[in-house]
């Protein structure tokens, strides 16, 4: 799914929501999910949720060893932190369903 479907999709739900009749335009859809996407690189330092779905939050990871794919030289790759998206109980389990695990 690209961002347009997205928009599109997001507007045809919400348009529709709980039996409401509501007339956002495409432009508004995809201004609000651009805000979003927004608040969220702004305070990833946070954890930022996803209503429903999830959570954004940055983690820490170890340093580690690796190799060069090229040369097979072993390299020291430095602790970071990095953004990582946990699924809530009830999607983590949808998904499973879903994947067959």
């Amino acid at each position: 799914m690209n961002s347009q479907e997205l928009v599109k999709s997001v507007k045809c739900v919400v348009n529709g929501f709980d039996g409401q009749e509501f007339d956002f335009s495409t432009k508004e859809i995809d201004a609000v999910l651009r805000a979003y996407s927004q608040v969220v690189s702004e305070n990833i330092a946070d954890v930022v949720p996803l209503i429903g779905v999830g959570k954004f939050q940055l983690v820490d990871r170890a340093a580690r060893s690796g190799r060069n794919p090229q040369s097979g030289e072993l390299l020291a790759i430095p602790a970071c932190r990095t953004p990582k998206f946990h699924f809530n109980p009830a999607v983590s389990k949808e998904l499973k369903i879903v994947v067959g695990e």
